[in-house]
């Protein structure tokens, strides 16, 4: 095994997955704040202005195809410098939109891409780099989505109070530049290379039932949550709430994701801990706090909800990697995970929008909010297999040794595995060769 696996630099490219995800993810999920912007600056239908919220994040999942296709020919550290470039063209330019249709270009589009090409590279980094300790540094690594989801929120509203949304578009494409940077960080090492060395898609995946069923959860997932991050504001002032106390609810959010995805790691990294289970179980717990929001439309009410949905909602970032990875075995995660992000993105892409055209239909937000908590139920519903396969023993980390001494894929989730060191090798040599000469006596 490659010895800066599970130390050294490794802990470096967390803290550049760390940073990443607190730009990337900070930025394509807290588009809500700017949905109430655009409804009062172009007047437009809530349908056609949550387009342009919700195309950023869809859009940071469509680029996963491409992204793993970047990442197995480039490296992490390439991909995500050009999703920092793009990510930050992106932004700069949407200063110039004279139409929400443009927008859905700049903002969405391009911004949305660049943020997709880094976000994937972080999480693969990562993923890479540790072997035994793999729950926890990915948990590690995407506290960042919940600290950007809490900075980003009050951030852009003071930015927009003082130079204009155009302004803030400005100053968020710089800031995007660090991403390049966080590229920077991720020093290539033995483990990387071999990966990259290796085909860079296989679809033999596409073969697995169970594969099948993580796409149907990430799309269902990110339907519901893309529901929330992006009405809830605006959901919230529909109530009577102040647009400083609404812009909090997502800053709330972030705080109880950036816990969450803490304590789950911790917990996802316990031996007797079921990963599978503990997946579902928050998303069935978040599910229910979006279905009965519509019911509590004080701002106490909804802080309660909105704390309970970021905590539960981390699983995704801190839990779905290391069971994809088990899924599917490290040589085939890259290209996995970025199909994966194509249904993701559908789901990113139709939530908001039809929360809008709902509320334009039956002028409220029940049914909207009703729709998004089902979908995160049904989510849970989805990894019943995964389950199913596993039985009754935990997902274990698959070992960087297992997949580049032998050609495991992690096809079996069941019974454990079995690694042959080189100094059982030179053993089983060595005991072989005294019985033959035994054998010729």
């Amino acid at each position: 095994m490659a010895s800066s696996v599970d130390k050294g630099w490794a802990w470096m490219v967390v803290v550049a997955s760390f940073f990443a995800h607190f730009f990337s993810f900070g930025i394509a999920w807290t588009t809500g704040v700017y949905n109430i912007i655009f409804l009062e600056e172009f007047g437009k239908s809530r349908l056609a202005t949550a387009w342009a919220s919700s195309l950023t994040p869809a859009c940071m999942f469509l680029a996963g195809p491409f992204a793993s296709i970047l990442i197995n020919r480039l490296g992490c550290r390439v991909t995500m410098v050009i999703g920092g470039l793009t990510s930050s063209l992106g932004l700069i330019t949407s200063y110039f939109a004279h139409s929400i249709q443009y927008l859905y270009i700049s903002f969405g589009l391009v911004a949305g891409f660049g943020c997709g090409l880094s976000h994937l590279s972080a999480i693969s980094a990562v993923t890479f780099c540790f072997d035994r300790r793999r729950n926890i540094a990915t948990g590690i690594a995407v506290t960042g989505v919940g600290l950007g989801t809490l900075t980003f929120p009050p951030f852009i509203a003071h930015l927009v109070e003082w130079y204009t949304w155009r302004g803030s578009f400005l100053i968020i494409g710089g800031l995007c530049l660090n991403l390049c940077v966080c590229g920077a960080l991720i020093r290539p090492i033995r483990s990387l290379r071999k990966l990259k060395s290796r085909n860079s898609f296989d679809v033999s995946i596409f073969k697995k039932a169970t594969y099948w069923s993580v796409c149907a959860n990430s799309f269902l997932i990110c339907f519901g949550m893309s529901v929330t991050y992006i009405h809830l504001t605006a959901f919230a002032k529909d109530s009577g709430i102040n647009l400083e106390e609404s812009t909090l609810l997502i800053s709330s959010i972030g705080v109880s994701n950036l816990i969450g995805r803490l304590i789950l790691g911790v917990l996802g990294q316990h031996p007797r801990v079921n990963l599978v289970l503990l997946y579902m179980s928050s998303f069935v717990i978040a599910g229910i706090s979006v279905f009965i929001s519509p019911f509590w439309k004080t701002f106490v009410g909804l802080l309660i909800l909105a704390l309970t949905f970021g905590f539960f909602t981390a699983g995704i970032g801190t839990l779905f990697a290391p069971i994809l990875a088990k899924l599917l075995g490290l040589r085939r995660f890259a290209g996995g995970y970025g199909c994966v992000s194509l249904f993701s993105a559908v789901g990113q892409v139709l939530g908001g929008p039809i929360a809008g055209l709902l509320f334009d239909l039956t002028g409220t937000y029940s049914a909207s909010f009703w729709t998004g908590g089902l979908t995160l139920l049904a989510s849970s519903a989805c990894m019943v297999l995964p389950l199913r396969y596993k039985g009754h023993s935990r997902i274990s980390s698959p070992s960087i040794r297992e997949n580049f001494l032998s050609e495991a894929d992690g096809s079996s989730l069941t019974g454990p595995t079995t690694t042959i060191i080189p100094n059982q090798i030179q053993e089983r040599k060595a005991f072989i060769t005294v019985n033959m000469r035994k054998s010729k006596k």
